[in-house]
């Protein structure tokens, strides 16, 4: 037989085989939703562009429409905001950090996590390249500015524990907010700042110096959680289903699609340029799931806010009990390793 008919059907039969594989493997889609719109409202803080990126995928590409849902989202400050909004009925569903949801949760005991749609190390302690710190000892008898009772403070403790610091060592500058964490390195009045990357980026854009990266949270992710209340849950159970499925294809999109991803987020927000894309993507694990390691990190939360006395409770609530489970078991089941 002529070898290049031999080469041509090898290789056809190395196409028909991969095709079969990737066909086999490949994401199943959810079918689409007969039903009228149902109205739903999530509260979610843009500022923190990419740790919305599942809902905002999903909304930009119709998959929530496909699912029958008529998704707004109300944007909020801060991740402290969202969960009030929930726990005052303003919206259905909100975007929470573990550490926010942690302390709301201390008043309010009928709100449950649904999943985390984000888990990430987005968090650093980083110090002016001009002040000569370039490792975590040179720290001693220096300025750290921070945002009390947050989990940047919680960070911080990790920080300094995990390197034989003494927290008398270093002189805390409080202050109220990003842009006040900004203005205090810029001014001098801190050489050292714990902060997220997003405030790095922006810190980046006003201060040309630089920073030296000294610490990040890779020991410990931080998780973003989608949250709503008991209510909620029992009255709209299958509306609740139906988002978590069209954050699972958003899942699937941002996984096989990175730069179609942002691109998308970027016409959304023209204010972030590509540097800040390069800067936090690789600090995110866009996932929905319901993962050991979030029981694990809340318990931690949880201990550093008792012993420094930022809520009246003495004792770590059983967390499980603060997981609604149902819908994440009949939309993706296998990203449940919660041990129960």
């Amino acid at each position: 037989m002529n070898k290049k008919i031999v080469i041509s059907i090898a290789v056809i039969i190395i196409i028909a085989f991969v095709s079969v594989v990737w066909w086999q493997n490949k994401p199943a889609s959810a079918p689409k939703y007969a039903g009228p719109l149902e109205k739903v409202t999530i509260a979610l803080p843009l500022v923190g562009v990419e740790l919305n990126t599942l809902t905002l995928i999903a909304k930009d590409l119709g998959y929530f429409k496909d699912q029958g849902l008529d998704v707004s989202i109300k944007d909020v400050p801060n991740s402290v905001v969202g969960p009030q909004e929930v726990f005052e009925g303003k919206v259905d569903l909100a975007g929470a950090g573990d550490y926010n949801f942690i302390l709301n949760s201390f008043q309010q005991k009928n709100v449950k996590i649904v999943a985390e749609i984000d888990e990430n190390t987005f968090l650093t302690i980083a110090a002016r390249k001009d002040s000569g710190i370039v490792k975590p000892s040179d720290i001693k008898g220096k300025k750290i500015a921070i945002v009390p009772k947050t989990v940047l403070a919680f960070f911080v403790h990790q920080f300094l524990f995990h390197n034989g610091i003494s927290e008398k060592d270093v002189q805390f500058i409080p202050v109220n907010s990003g842009p006040e964490l900004i203005s205090a390195v810029v001014d001098k009045r801190a050489e050292i700042f714990a902060a997220s990357y997003s405030q790095l980026y922006g810190l980046n854009k006003v201060f040309k110096g630089g920073a030296t990266l000294l610490y990040d949270n890779k020991d410990r992710p931080s998780s973003f959680l989608l949250i709503a209340t008991d209510q909620t849950l029992t009255k709209r159970p299958d509306v609740i289903k139906r988002f978590l499925q069209a954050l699972v294809l958003a899942e699937n999109f941002v996984r096989d699609n990175k730069y179609r991803t942002q691109a998308i987020l970027k016409k959304e927000f023209p204010d972030r340029g590509q540097d800040y894309f390069d800067l936090v993507w690789p600090k995110h694990n866009f996932q929905v799931g319901l993962n050991q390691s979030l029981l694990i990190n809340m318990e931690d939360l949880t201990r550093w806010i008792i012993q420094n006395k930022l809520t009246n409770e003495t004792k770590i609530p059983n967390y499980l009990d603060y997981i609604y489970f149902d819908a994440l078991e009949k939309v993706k089941p296998e990203a449940i390793t919660i041990i129960r």
